[in-house]
């Protein structure tokens, strides 16, 4: 399926250990994050954005890609695709982010496995696929190494439109 690079949009976060909050439901800085993140997709898909790209990593992926599926409610017409950087992908997750991921995948418009199996470089390879077919990120990024900020700066890299969610200004110009 051959999709509008400008229409799309793409996640990269933290895995939940390296938040600086608990995210789960009830806890009040992930209710402000969810908020904050519903509003700002709710903008970015009425200047057009049409297709969301998940990671499905535990974390911030998975509370993005539940985020889209709640938007689906109010905006049919929108699409999630989950690309998951290797088959095995979530089993090693702990039983309640097994069910979580579960719903996202079986909730995807379109799951993209990248490869059949683990290998060193496999998730920077999923984040650069996202990157590459997207016009925005959406990320929580407060200066960490590791993934996220590769994913950040190759955002940079790519001219791609970056929404920090952990910056205190939250609410740019579409």
């Amino acid at each position: 399926m051959l999709l509008d690079r400008k229409k799309c949009a793409c996640f990269s976060g933290y895995r939940a250990e390296k938040m600086p909050f608990p995210l789960y439901e009830g806890a009040p800085l992930y209710d402000k994050l969810v908020a904050d993140m519903k509003k700002l997709i709710q903008r970015a898909i009425k200047a057009g954005a049409e297709t969301f790209y998940n990671g499905g990593a535990y974390g911030f992926d998975i509370v993005a890609g539940e985020t889209i599926l709640d938007l689906k409610k109010e905006y049919p017409h929108i699409k999630l695709i989950t690309v998951r950087p290797f088959i095995g992908q979530g089993e090693d997750y702990t039983p309640d982010w097994q069910d979580r991921y579960q719903k996202v995948i079986v909730g995807s418009d379109e799951v993209i496995v990248l490869s059949h199996q683990y290998y060193s470089g496999c998730y920077y390879a999923r984040n650069r696929y996202m990157v590459d077919h997207s016009a925005l990120l959406f990320c929580y990024f407060d200066g960490q190494p590791g993934g996220t900020k590769y994913t950040v700066n190759y955002a940079k890299r790519c001219g791609l439109r970056i929404v920090n969610l952990a910056e205190e200004t939250l609410f740019p110009e579409f």
